[in-house]
């Protein structure tokens, strides 16, 4: 699942707007769908969260698009997994 949400899908959403957006359109589902598995700790939600932020912050070379986009994925992760994020910070 790792690899199909972080590797697979860059190289169909190459933008990094539309991935984050994309990502932000099928989270519901996969927070529904797959809650077990996003919390197993494989990997797959510390890694969605770390490029969230890696991509939100004030960096020249992320644009206010990409950063607002990864921002509100990162938002959506937060309220579907509060204790997950507030004790993995």
């Amino acid at each position: 699942m790792s690899w199909a949400y972080l590797n697979a899908m860059e190289g169909f959403y190459p933008n990094l707007v539309d991935y984050f957006s994309t990502l932000n359109q099928l989270w519901p589902f996969l927070a529904q769908q797959y809650t077990k598995e996003l919390l197993d700790g494989r990997g797959l939600l510390r890694s969605l969260i770390d490029k969230c932020v890696r991509f939100s912050d004030v960096d020249p070379q992320n644009p206010p698009q990409v950063r607002i986009s990864a921002l509100a994925l990162l938002c959506e992760i937060w309220l579907t997994f509060p204790p997950y994020i507030e004790q993995n910070d």
